[in-house]
């Protein structure tokens, strides 16, 4: 698997990695990157940004997502946008990363960690 240049400088978003917390998608990104020198992003830096530019705690937001759909959505949305944009790196790790890859006809490689609940306790 090697990265794809669009137009010399472009980088394609090559894979998706998602599970449920305490699977190893953090580890998993990071051999992945470290091995193929590709650029990652992280679904929870992008919350963790927004709520940062909202003033507002992650707490916070993550309170009002709960309850407000259309907080929820412009999260997805902005997540999704920085999938199909131009600068996206190389791998994204968010839970929903790979059905948004999907839904919006992104060809890259998606990957479901799945591991025990015991394991995901243990860790």
């Amino acid at each position: 698997m090697m990265c794809v240049e669009v137009n010399g400088d472009e980088k394609l978003l090559m894979v998706t990695i998602s599970g449920p917390p305490g699977s190893g998608t953090s580890t998993l990104v990071s051999k992945l990157a470290k091995s193929r020198g590709w650029e990652s992003m992280n679904g929870g830096e992008v919350f963790r940004e927004e709520a940062s530019r909202r003033a507002l705690s992650v707490e916070e937001l993550s309170s009002k997502a709960k309850i407000d759909l259309d907080v929820e959505r412009a999260l997805d949305n902005l997540l999704q946008s920085r999938m199909a944009s131009e600068d996206c790196p190389e791998i994204v790790e968010s839970r929903l990363s790979g059905w948004w890859a999907h839904k919006n006809h992104l060809d890259c490689l998606r990957v479901w960690v799945q591991v025990s609940e015991h394991e995901r306790a243990r860790r």
